[in-house]
């Protein structure tokens, strides 16, 4: 979960309309019908992501982790994770 200041949204934009734009819609039984309409990016850089990473030998490099609010059509949620929360890249 984000938690972005007011001071974070250009003028004139109302908070609660913004967060209502960043989910994707749904249909009547809750499924997952197409792309919000806004898109959030979050990019944190820190060495200890880079370092982490080296560590469990991943094959992504560099200290920046970003994420979004785009669903990826190709992600499949494992068994584990009934909620099909998107994994961090």
């Amino acid at each position: 979960m984000v938690t972005l200041p007011a001071q974070a949204l250009c003028p004139g934009y109302d908070g609660f309309a913004v967060q209502e734009m960043l989910g994707a819609p749904i249909d009547s039984s809750n499924t997952v019908i197409g792309e919000p309409p806004y898109r959030l990016t979050v990019s944190i850089s820190d060495p200890a992501v880079g370092a982490l990473r080296r560590a469990s030998g991943s094959p992504l490099t560099g200290d920046v982790l970003s994420v979004d609010n785009r669903i990826d059509p190709a992600y499949d949620a494992p068994a584990d994770d009934p909620a099909g929360e998107p994994l961090l890249a």
